[in-house]
């Protein structure tokens, strides 16, 4: 079993890991220095581990072990088996926690990979560690990073989280990372007591996403320049299309002061806050709240979203949410989230693939910023400033907020492709999503149990005079439209070939007509579209009836050697007869005649067939035409 304790391995390597935590503290003699404040850094830690004890959730389940805090460092033999489960894992006890963290002090060793071992044990083989240390292990062997490989390596659903707490050196930043990373988790490094809480509650919060959006006491700087890294988590919950990261804090703010957070953002991304609540006080005239964010070069990045509410507050007017204790106070970085009204048809499709109809856009994100479309935010460090402006003397507030940052909108609303290469020959053609393994929405507001529509967007590689089969798996009741794109690094000099996509059931007949564009167009840029159906071809013709699926041939006839990239569009929807849809097989005799498609050549096994165009997806709408036809045969339904 390796270097590890006789823990039996997590049933199955591929399970997640269990949401629950083990806090793992150092107490070894080097926690005994002190900062610049002149405070202890085993005082520091302790008040932070209490004041998260203070912020988790009731019932959390959390353990804490602590190393280095009974033998003293005059004897390495003892001192380096000096590790002790203080408080097993299970439902968080306040009162046995908090005392368990008044018990111990700074004394020894740092045993890291025998506290490692041991967790193991402590989380039955499954779980999260949060690795606080000053150092690097002083008792090797076992050697911490071996142990860590160890853990993975043997089956252990394990992941080692790592804070370095006022680190002095690199050999133990390389160790603390090595051991984080060989898990699969990552390290941090704090190099003051103020932010410790707020990375520690920031990695429980992630590993425990029932745990709930708990703020994190933080106290902020008083110059932008100094201001506190703020740690995101990964959002985990109902927003976590919208959101990347996201956080919720408690901040205290003296009487005219500004306090100040920085978070790094990434470009086109956008930075919201929002003021929760606010500690109860009897307000004076005049006395304001405000929410300033500074961009990277402490310019002020705030955009109007009034949706929100306004980046600051007369706290004397803002009537019954004050009484309530609560506050609707915003800034941000990006303009407000789009009304379902004020969104393209393009985006209103791309949502309704992901989806996301009109009742939930605006149930659950009614008012949410995200990144704006022109002039993206730059990358950079952003400086978050709460401000109560006061003229009172020796007066606190405590104020709870929260920050995240939104996704940019072309990610929100854009397609995205996923990498599909197709075959070479009809006989291999890769295999598409079954309408089985995906959920149905709506079609322009028609009901998706009356009108069932799947899509989905995949991308490949196509190389000149090549052509590349896909399979689409289909019940009887179910039409298909494809549309093809050409994507070239370049427009050709003169016209270059045709290019295109068709159709073919499973004897080989050509299926259906053109769509969006025709099926076989001249390429004469440096992207081109071609489309075709086998889902109508005019009201009141039915195609006839497919078994085993379509094939779909995508081929770009040209003699210029070139490799280009190739996308599609894929849409699965009812067979419709220009009154109702057709959900059941035809009667006993009764025949179904295919429509007439325009003359292509018969496909062999080769993978030969005549070329279509592909162009920009850019203002071209898959279901552009279709949506009118689907409308107009709605609203003929008795």
């Amino acid at each position: 079993m390796g270097m590890l304790l006789a823990a039996s391995p997590a049933a199955g390597a591929e399970e997640a890991v269990e949401p629950r935590v083990l806090l793992i503290m150092d107490a070894s003699g080097s926690m005994g220095r002190v900062d610049a404040n002149g405070i202890r850094l085993i005082d520091g830690a302790k008040e932070a581990l209490t004041t998260l004890v203070d912020a988790l959730p009731e019932g959390i389940p959390i353990g804490l072990r602590v190393y280095g805090h009974r033998t003293p460092n005059t004897d390495k033999a003892t001192g380096c088996q000096d590790t002790e489960l203080v408080v097993p894992v299970g439902p968080l006890d306040r009162a046995q926690m908090k005392q368990a963290i008044e018990s111990f002090d700074s004394q020894g060793f740092t045993p890291i990979g025998l506290s490692l071992q041991e967790a193991v044990q402590d989380l039955g083989g499954s779980g999260t560690v949060v690795l606080v240390s000053d150092g690097e292990d002083t008792c090797a062997p076992p050697d911490p990073c071996e142990i860590a490989i160890d853990l993975i390596e043997e089956g252990y659903e394990m992941r080692v989280e790592t804070v370095g707490f006022f680190l002095e050196d690199d050999p133990a930043r390389d160790q603390l990372r090595c051991i984080a990373e060989s898990t699969g988790g990552s390290f941090r490094e704090v190099g003051s007591l103020g932010p410790l809480v707020a990375e520690l509650g920031a990695i429980v919060r992630e590993a425990v996403p029932d745990a709930g959006n708990f703020h994190l006491p933080v106290r902020g700087s008083t110059e932008p320049a100094t201001g506190i890294s703020l740690p995101l988590s990964e959002d985990r919950g109902v927003t976590s299309e919208w959101l990347e990261y996201s956080g919720f804090f408690e901040s205290r703010i003296s009487a005219g002061e500004t306090v100040w957070f920085t978070v790094d953002v990434e470009e086109g991304r956008g930075l919201g806050v929002h003021g929760a609540h606010i500690s109860d006080l009897e307000w004076l005239p005049g006395e304001t709240l405000e929410i300033l964010i500074l961009g990277p070069g402490l310019e002020d990045a705030r955009r109007v979203a009034p949706r929100r509410g306004a980046d600051i507050v007369d706290l004397t007017v803002v009537g019954e949410l004050l009484a309530a204790g609560h506050i609707q106070l915003g800034a941000f970085t990006a303009t407000d989230f789009l009304a379902y009204g004020e969104l393209e048809p393009e985006e209103r499709e791309t949502l309704y693939a992901q989806g996301i109809d009109e009742s939930s856009y605006n149930d659950l994100w009614h008012g949410i910023a995200l990144g704006p479309r022109e002039a993206p935010n730059p990358a950079g460090t952003y400086h978050i400033g709460l401000a109560w402006h006061s003229e009172r003397a020796d007066a606190e507030i405590t104020l709870g907020w929260g920050a995240w940052i939104t996704r940019y909108p072309a990610e929100l609303y854009g397609r995205v492709y996923v990498p599909r290469d197709g075959a070479l020959s009809r006989s291999s053609a890769v295999e598409l999503t079954p309408t089985r393994d995906s959920q149905p929405f709506d079609l322009y507001g028609l009901p998706p149990g009356e009108y069932p529509m799947h899509r989905w967007f995949y991308s490949g590689e196509l190389r000149a005079g090549e052509t590349r089969w896909y399979h689409q798996p289909l019940e009887f009741d179910e039409a298909l439209a494809v549309e093809a794109t050409l994507l070239r690094d370049e427009a050709p000099t003169t016209d270059s070939g045709t290019f295109g996509v068709a159709i073919y059931d499973e004897a080989g007949e050509l299926l259906g007509g053109p769509y969006v564009s025709e099926p076989t167009v001249t390429v004469s840029a440096a992207s081109a579209t071609a489309g075709a159906s086998m889902a109508y071809t005019g009201e009141g013709e039915v195609p006839f009836a497919t078994t085993g699926g379509a094939w779909l041939a995508v081929t770009w006839n040209t003699p210029i050697e070139e490799t280009a990239e190739v996308r599609l569009v894929v849409d699965v929807l009812p067979r419709f007869d220009g009154v109702t849809p057709v959900f059941a097989p035809p009667e006993p005799g009764a025949s179904e005649q295919p429509v007439q498609p325009p003359a292509v050549a018969s496909p062999d096994d080769s993978g030969s067939v005549i070329g279509l165009v592909a162009g920009a997806v850019a203002g071209v709408l898959l279901l552009g035409t279709g949506a009118v036809w689907w409308r107009k045969a709605a609203a003929r339904r008795p």
